[in-house]
């Protein structure tokens, strides 16, 4: 399994839960691929049985989007964006006026 060509991004369901991981560009998720995939299986062992539709992922994706950021500190270049809010964790770098990484996962209530 591979991205598809101008793929960006990728929402799974794993572990009983929804998160989503973008990109800048094509080539940097191409680069975090296969450590991606590794991560997302590590989540799904041992974890709830998760079933998604796209009507699902869309609703995720639109909490994400919707979610306040706290701006933060990068340890390097950039900004980081801290989200903990309507049952999302997750953070963002961003770096010269575009987010180029953007990680954020369903939790608990």
């Amino acid at each position: 399994m591979t991205p598809l060509d101008g793929q960006r991004g990728v929402v799974v369901a794993a572990g009983g839960r929804l998160s989503v991981d973008l990109f800048d560009k094509a080539s940097t998720l191409n680069g975090y691929w296969d450590a991606l995939v590794a991560g997302y299986a590590m989540d799904a062992i041992g974890g709830e049985s998760a079933e998604a539709t796209v009507d699902d992922a869309t609703a995720f994706l639109h909490r994400v989007l919707r979610a306040e950021a706290t701006p933060a500190e990068a340890a390097g270049e950039g900004t980081e964006l801290h989200v903990d809010s309507d049952g999302i964790a997750g953070c963002a770098l961003r770096w010269n006026d575009a987010v180029v990484h953007l990680a954020a996962f369903e939790v608990a209530p």
